[in-house]
């Protein structure tokens, strides 16, 4: 069997999958994730700590989708005894995380000690691929499990007074392999790594929490709770003087059902805190998407009238979680007196003194961007046709809607630097990748902000990275400004 090659055409060891179902366990239990199940205090002598568990992804270069449903997740003390952290299926869509994590749960009284290995159940693994050689995306069948993973944390993982940040990195490109016939298997890989809440300077991975979406399920004098994709995890958010509203003047308006996209941290006490929050009403069974556009209409220079989208996040009324990974259309309207606006979500991401424009609109919208959506209505049967490269066979499109708004997401791309002059280096991408297949072309120009955080890496021509941030087709040349940049795992 052949693995799967990873940007730097490496597979990676089997380490790495099982703590995303933890945190979604956790998450599921609302108040920010959940207790779990304690048995035990490792010599804490009755003292809990505070442990966030977060999900990341690694991808693999023609994964464009792989939705995990995570089913029993379990922490072992050094000295024996167990937590269990998740006791409800939670399924996730993990390609959507590279460059990012998003949190799956928060153990606000986990008992203290030491902490050496943890099992996870996890299953019915849905890919999507984008080949190369059809340029159209697929749905490879794949044996549903379930699988059984056990990890070490290497070094163990302390639990003491201070909290403690907890990341699962899925490798994907170590978790599949194919035969000479082509048939793909799975086997989970994940990579543990640990932090301590950082007091500054915070990241995805030490605190941070990136736009975490989902619909408003309750409202309090200073907090609120919202639900998650399909309901099968919750998370409560407080709000101080400093947070920042959008749609909304404040938490007063925030009603629920609405929708909720924030951005906050982790603090000392175990709960989250939100500084920015974006909130839109969403009419009866609509829904927000967020993913990867494979396809437009017209094919660009032009104003898009449609797109298609494989869905790797689903917020809202009538979902399934099955529908992660296919195809959905969308319409937008370019005329009239509420034509769909474009937006660019620059939180976290400075846009300021660049050497061409930052433009997103009609025109600009194009393959290989991800991008979000809100629909207007309930989900159609699909009846607009795609054709070419990155559109969906018709069996795998669940459905079409319409939207007033189309946001532009930060995203991953990986690959290798070279020509790093300054502030700027060429990121060149393996042939066969999803952003190669869908755009033509193997490389984007990075631009490093004075904001960019450098994580585990020092930038030189010959690295292997993962750049994280918004990306821009500006005439022939895609262009993104980086977030961050981490090593290439």
């Amino acid at each position: 069997m052949t693995p799967f090659r990873s940007s730097t055409g490496l597979a990676k060891p089997l380490c790495f999958l099982p703590v995303m179902i933890l945190v979604a366990a956790l998450v599921a239990c609302g108040n920010g994730g959940g207790t779990g199940t304690s048995k035990g205090t490792d010599g804490g002598g009755g003292t809990t700590g505070i442990l966030l568990v977060q999900l990341s992804d690694a991808t693999a270069d023609q994964v464009a989708a792989l939705s995990l449903s995570f089913s029993s997740l379990t922490l072992t003390s050094q000295a024996g005894s167990t937590v269990t952290v998740l006791s409800t299926p939670v399924t996730i869509e993990i390609t959507r995380l590279a460059g990012t994590s998003t949190p799956l749960a928060v153990l606000s009284s986990i008992p203290q000690g030491t902490y050496t290995s943890l099992t996870l159940v996890v299953g019915s693994p849905a890919l999507t691929l984008l080949s190369p050689t059809t340029q159209q995306p697929s749905h490879p069948n794949l044996p549903a499990g379930p699988f059984t993973v056990s990890l070490t944390f290497s070094p163990a993982m302390v639990i003491s007074t201070t909290p403690m940040v907890l990341t699962l990195d899925v490798n994907t490109a170590a978790s599949l392999t194919s035969d000479s016939q082509g048939n793909i298997s799975f086997s989970p890989s994940v990579n543990l790594t640990t932090a301590a809440l950082a007091s500054s300077n915070l990241n995805p991975f030490n605190g941070q929490l990136e736009h975490v979406v989902g619909q408003v399920s309750s409202v309090s004098t200073n907090s609120f709770t919202m639900t998650l994709r399909f309901g099968d995890q919750s998370l409560t958010f407080n709000t101080d003087s400093n947070t920042k509203f959008t749609g909304i003047t404040g938490l007063s308006q925030l009603t629920t059902g609405q929708l909720g996209v924030v951005d906050g941290s982790l603090q000392s006490n175990g709960s989250f805190l939100a500084g920015n929050v974006k909130a839109s009403s969403l009419p009866q069974f609509a829904f927000h998407t967020q993913g990867l556009l494979t396809a437009r209409i017209p094919a660009a220079p032009g104003d898009v009238t449609n797109f298609q989208m494989a869905a790797r996040e689903l917020t809202g009324g009538g979902l399934q979680s099955n529908f992660l990974g296919n195809g959905l259309n969308i319409a937008v309207t370019n005329t009239g007196n509420t034509p769909t606006v474009y937006v660019i979500n620059q939180a976290g991401v400075d846009l300021t003194n660049l050497p061409f424009t930052a433009t997103f609109d009609a025109t600009t919208v194009v393959p290989g961007q991800a991008v979000e959506a809100s629909s207007t209505g309930q989900l159609l049967p699909a009846s607009t046709t795609f054709s070419g490269v990155g559109a969906f066979p018709s069996q795998l499109v669940f459905g079409e809607v319409s939207t007033l708004e189309v946001d532009l997401q930060q995203q991953s791309l990986s690959g290798t630097v070279s020509n790093l002059t300054g502030n700027t280096f060429t990121l060149t991408l393996t042939s066969d990748s999803v952003f190669a297949t869908l755009t033509g072309a193997t490389t984007a120009v990075v631009y490093i902000q004075p904001d960019t955080q450098s994580i585990g890496i020092t930038v030189a021509d010959g690295a292997s990275v993962t750049v994280h941030g918004l990306l821009f087709k500006d005439s022939s040349t895609y262009r993104l400004v980086a977030a961050r940049i981490l090593p290439k795992v």
